[in-house]
């Protein structure tokens, strides 16, 4: 747990941090108590697989479980997050605003998570290379005629396999603690000079009024067939544009970026970020698979359950990831 003497500022001020927090997806918020224990406030965090106490010197420390009697496992004085450096100093538990960071003493399954989670939350999306071999998926796509093919799942198992994949919902689980499950997956083909797209985000953003709420509903992946490049129309974007909760406005002096990416890599990226496809000059054609995950409470966008064979897996014509 970590400890706050009884200061309404510093409540209101933990609320809203909490609330933001939370809002971003990089922890948990198991619970925050508005009861008063000997003058103190008391508030537990989760996150990735750890919990965030403080000890009686106040120094931040990691715990492996949520109990008062929690066994400490690693030490450091300061936890970096989306707004900021989470740092007790002065008994009082502070937002620095500093990029500046270290995690002292942590082992590197860990540090390796804070840094997916905080480079995806700062920027909106993170590339991986996919441990499962794509090489198959190409081959079966590029041998359709079709721009886009919906029915994946009905075609090889491979596809079946590709979205269960074990390396990537182990992140989403980071951002959808409650459940989620898939509202699109298909194909994408992106053929010679087609310039059919603009500025968007990606659902089920595009059916709600903006100011989207802060609250993640909709994160997408892409995985990459082939490689993608600056000629072959690789995606442009605008880093940290999820932040803005609105639709792109667009502009000569927004700074862009592209997904250049290897073959057999894939993105995950928060719906509501900016982007749109390039234009491929090249004659060859560029594939991608792609698919959206979102929470429970939100409508499937297109029909896959009638292609899961798993039929334990659906739930309410959704197929669920817990």
């Amino acid at each position: 747990m970590i400890i706050f003497t009884d200061n309404n500022m510093y409540m209101n001020d933990l609320l809203q941090f909490t609330s933001e927090v939370m809002n971003a997806c990089i922890c948990d918020i198991i619970y925050i108590s508005s009861k008063s224990y000997d003058g103190e406030y008391v508030i537990r965090l989760k996150v990735s697989d750890k919990y965030i106490g403080c000890s009686a010197d106040k120094i931040v420390k990691l715990y492996d479980h949520p109990l008062d009697d929690t066994i400490l496992r690693y030490d450091c004085n300061k936890i970096k997050t989306n707004h900021g450096i989470l740092s007790c100093c002065n008994n009082v538990l502070s937002i620095l605003d500093d990029e500046l960071f270290i995690l002292n003493n942590l082992s590197s399954n860990i540090k390796f998570c804070y840094s997916n989670l905080i480079n995806f939350v700062r920027d909106g999306i993170i590339c991986k290379e996919s441990k499962i071999d794509l090489q198959y998926a190409s081959e079966i796509i590029h041998n359709t005629p079709h721009t886009r093919v919906s029915n994946l799942l009905e075609i090889d198992e491979i596809f079946w396999t590709i979205l269960n994949d074990p390396d990537l919902h182990s992140f989403l689980k980071q951002i959808f603690t409650n459940g989620y499950h898939c509202t699109t997956y298909s194909s994408n083909t992106l053929k010679k000079d087609v310039d059919n797209t603009g500025w968007h985000c990606d659902y089920p953003y595009h059916t709600i009024n903006y100011p989207y709420p802060k609250e993640t509903l909709g994160v997408q992946v892409i995985w990459s067939l082939d490689d993608f490049t600056e000629e072959n129309g690789a995606t442009y974007f605008v880093k940290g544009s999820h932040k803005t909760c609105t639709w792109p406005s667009i502009t000569y002096e927004t700074p862009m970026h592209r997904m250049i990416m290897k073959k057999n890599n894939y993105v995950v990226y928060f719906g509501k970020l900016w982007h749109t496809q390039g234009i491929n000059r090249t004659d060859l054609p560029r594939s991608a698979l792609l698919a959206n995950f979102s929470p429970l409470n939100i409508p499937v966008k297109d029909n896959i359950s009638e292609q899961v064979k798993d039929k334990s897996r659906i739930i309410d014509d959704k197929l669920i990831f817990y």
